[in-house]
């Protein structure tokens, strides 16, 4: 992974008309891989799929009277190291629950708990075969990421400065990468505008951009990436089982973070 000094210098090989605002968009991210050796997962580690480790009080979230599919668990004092900025909970548990993914449905769960006395849970058995992923231990690392060019930062930009935007090479980017924080990569477009459009309630189209455009620039950069995944690079039986191949998007607006009320967040999906 590159180093935050590695990608200044990358970057400042550029000549800007606003260097130092471009050099701002430069933040941190914790990278997710999904471990292809099977090492050993114990009660409570950062996962992708399997048994959830749920405290004994918190009951399997269901969707119109179905339970949900178990998505991942993060264990947020293995993540603490990573996130510079320290802008998670240092401690707990974030668990995330997704409605039928057969369905691309937009419900979802984010459990996020304190208890210590946690146990792992059994599939229930209305849980259709499918929906019962394969558990990856997740290996974090720290990474440095760049908006990308259909975000509102660049919009920003002179018309020069964009042009030069365009020219940074690819592999400046992150790309169709498990990740908390920083700016997430789309696939079709700036996802804060997405997740803004969810979070109003409004059908995501552009006769909806057009009519809402000053509400929805109003709130999108208040969005953070809490987690970002790629059904092919988590999760294989989101593809092998549904032919799903895309990228899901946590958003939670920093107020509702910093109070940790997980019950705000949205999720959008986006595909190729």
């Amino acid at each position: 992974m590159k180093t935050k000094a590695e990608y200044l210098k990358q970057l400042n090989a550029i000549k800007w008309e606003k260097g130092k605002e471009i050099e701002s968009f430069l933040i941190p991210a914790i990278n997710i891989e999904a471990e292809a050796k099977q090492s050993e997962i114990n009660l409570g580690d950062s996962k992708f799929g399997g048994k959830p480790d749920l405290p004994k009080n918190v009951e399997w979230p269901k969707s119109q009277n179905e339970p949900m599919t178990f998505l991942a668990q993060l264990n947020l004092k293995q993540v603490s190291e990573f996130d510079i900025d320290k802008t998670l909970p240092d401690v707990g548990m974030l668990y995330f629950f997704i409605a039928n993914p057969s369905e691309f449905n937009l419900e979802h769960k984010i459990v996020y708990s304190t208890e210590n006395d946690l146990t792992e849970t059994p599939f229930p058995a209305e849980l259709n075969e499918d929906c019962r992923f394969r558990d990856f231990k997740m290996k974090f690392d720290t990474i440095y990421t760049f908006p990308s060019v259909e975000t509102l930062e660049i919009e920003t930009l002179s018309k020069n400065d964009v042009a030069s935007y365009y020219e940074i090479e690819e592999d400046f980017f992150t790309y169709e990468n498990n990740q908390i924080l920083g700016h997430a990569y789309p696939m079709q477009g700036d996802v804060k505008m997405e997740w803004a459009f969810e979070h109003l309630g409004i059908e995501f189209s552009s006769d909806g951009l057009e009519t809402n455009q000053e509400k929805i620039d109003s709130i999108r950069n208040e969005f953070i990436n809490l987690f970002q995944f790629s059904t092919e690079n988590s999760i294989p039986e989101f593809f092998d089982n549904f032919y799903i191949s895309s990228m899901g998007y946590f958003g939670i607006k920093d107020k509702d973070l910093k109070e940790r009320n997980f019950d705000n967040t949205v999720l959008i999906f986006q595909n190729s």
